[in-house]
């Protein structure tokens, strides 16, 4: 009897192990299945660092992705520009380095918006953290703007001129933009030339602003 009740805990204990070993899966960039320890390795790669995309399955598990840190491109100033006035309504100088801080739908980095619901309270947090960091790059002469994928709801006021978070309403900077999504987001440093440089990942805009000084810009523009 004791062996039985003895062989029954262990058969348990190995299925239990067994469900929750299967809860998670590690994906690299091109979508090959990795262990968490790989994943973890290639992740925080000091020469080649990567960001995560973290998303539930219909089946409740869970799976976590790499995406490429740095992405970059080139477009045409004034059809940014052009965008981003359909979107707030205000007009964009040709002279301004443009920064966008972008949210993705499902992100589920913050637990309080992973339902893709921004109450006031979450707007009034996020504004307060912001205000200062937008006040130091408008010093720099760079225009930054908060825009969200479409189908989150904000509690947003669009017609104040003092709103800075906005939606992503004709999905441009989603579809041509930040094409991979990524945990906590990610940002784009617009230059007049129509260079960009998108970073994913967790970052301040601040920060992720010291990428346009020139020495650091020939990094990824090594042409120019």
């Amino acid at each position: 009897m004791t062996l039985i009740i003895r062989n029954f805990i262990l058969l348990n204990l190995l299925t239990c192990s067994l469900l929750y070993s299967q809860k998670q899966t590690y994906l690299d960039i091109n979508g090959d299945t990795l262990n968490q320890q790989q994943f973890r390795i290639k992740l925080w790669d000091t020469l080649y660092p990567k960001s995560r995309w973290s998303f539930k399955n219909k089946d409740s598990t869970r799976t976590e992705r790499l995406v490429e840190r740095y992405f970059i491109g080139k477009s045409k100033y004034d059809r940014i520009a052009q965008e981003l006035k359909s979107i707030t309504n205000r007009t964009i100088p040709d002279s301004t380095t443009i920064i966008i801080d972008f949210s993705f739908k499902n992100d589920l980095c913050d637990p309080a918006t992973k339902d893709n619901k921004w109450t006031k309270y979450e707007m009034n947090k996020r504004k307060s953290f912001i205000r200062s960091i937008k006040k130091k790059l408008n010093k720099q002469n760079i225009y930054y703007i908060k825009l969200v994928e479409a189908g989150i709801e904000l509690k947003n006021r669009p017609e104040k001129k003092s709103e800075f978070i906005f939606t992503d309403k004709n999905h441009f900077f989603r579809e041509k933009v930040f094409i991979s999504p990524a945990n906590c987001g990610s940002h784009a440093l617009i230059r007049q030339n129509g260079e960009i440089l998108i970073e994913t990942g967790e970052i301040g805009a601040d920060w992720f602003s010291e990428n346009s000084i020139s020495e650091r810009w020939k990094r990824f523009f090594k042409d120019n």
